[in-house]
């Protein structure tokens, strides 16, 4: 489909999904009008929403699903807050077309709150490890 909507766009889109495929903690799954990207917990089953590209070739972030996935796990949201925040920036608020993005600067962003998760989930483990 995005081929069909949005043909200019479609390599790039690919190169990134495929950039974001070298991370097995990345979860790419499709959704009802496209593709949802989510952060694996390594330390449980669950998950944290990302972000999700449309298959008119769109990006958007929507902070409500990461904010309640870190109440639930009982961690504090300054994370996801600091991620909205730049993402606000670099989207031009929280959905842009694919190519007016900078990708580099998302991909820098995403990478930044994925090792904030990351950093988190270490820390939530061993709590919960600790004696």
């Amino acid at each position: 489909m995005l081929k069909e909507k949005a043909p200019d766009d479609c390599h790039r889109i690919k190169e990134f999904v495929e950039d974001l495929k070298d991370d097995p903690l990345i979860e790419m799954a499709p959704g009802v009008n496209g593709l949802r990207f989510r952060r694996i917990l390594s330390e449980s089953d669950r998950n944290i929403s990302l972000f999700f590209i449309t298959t008119d070739s769109s990006v958007h972030v929507r902070l409500r699903a990461p904010i309640q996935q870190f109440e639930s796990l009982g961690l504090g949201t300054a994370a996801v807050d600091e991620f909205g925040k730049e993402v606000k920036l670099i989207l031009n608020g929280f959905s842009s077309p694919f190519n007016q993005i900078d990708v580099d600067a998302f991909k820098k962003v995403l990478s930044n709150f994925c090792e904030k998760i990351d950093q988190q989930d270490i820390n939530e483990s061993s709590a919960r490890t600790s004696p």
